[in-house]
């Protein structure tokens, strides 16, 4: 397909993510090679875990009872089944490819739909050991912005006017939402400062984010 051809938005968001680049050097240094990787791996884990519990409570899949094996797992299930029952009515995409022709973008989207006041949001699933906020937490709006505009494009529904990004953390659950309108702005200037990076391949993208 033509959209394969695109950048994704996470690659465009990195490769102009500056503060982000610096601070992650620093961390690396600060913690050593080793160490950061094993976190960064049992983080993706994680990560993985409870978008897929996330997104089969959404859709209403069996999720199984490995979620419940350990007090704070257990505790993290409950409280994240509670506050997307309190806020979620239903389902529109989840888990999917989406591509903006007119951005000339395409990404993954972990779930959109429609709230319980019946607007349209398009939701992303955080994790970690930290509440995730500043820099880190616009960069995740961003992108949500991006899967709404992607999502309005191709469907008849209507324009998806609300952005979430909810954070499962080891002892909270945030739910922290937007609009997707603010979020545009940045958007486009992220597309601007990509543009003039002169980025063609892999090979200068990898060359690029390693200096």
């Amino acid at each position: 397909p033509i959209f394969r051809r695109y950048p994704s938005i996470t690659r465009v968001l990195k490769a102009t993510d500056k503060e982000g680049a610096i601070a992650l050097s620093k961390w690396r240094s600060r913690v050593g090679i080793a160490a950061a990787t094993s976190i960064t791996l049992n983080a993706a884990n994680s990560g993985t875990n409870w978008h897929a519990f996330a997104e089969k409570f959404l859709t209403k899949e069996p999720f199984g009872w490995k979620y419940f094996t350990e007090p704070r797992k257990s505790w993290q299930a409950a409280t994240l089944a509670a506050v997307l029952n309190a806020n979620f009515e239903s389902v529109i995409a989840s888990e999917i490819d989406v591509a903006s022709h007119q951005l000339k973008l395409m990404g993954r989207l972990d779930v959109a739909g429609k709230l319980k006041d019946g607007r349209l949001a398009v939701l992303d699933f955080k994790t970690g050991a930290r509440l995730k906020d500043g820099n880190r937490l616009a960069k995740a709006a961003i992108q949500c912005a991006f899967y709404a505009q992607a999502l309005a494009e191709h469907l008849s529904f209507g324009d998806i006017g609300t952005v979430v990004v909810l954070q499962i953390l080891p002892d909270a659950i945030y739910w922290q939402e937007s609009d997707a309108s603010y979020w545009n702005t940045y958007l486009r200037k992220s597309m601007t400062e990509y543009s003039k990076l002169n980025i063609n391949t892999m090979e200068q993208y990898d060359k690029l984010r390693a200096e």
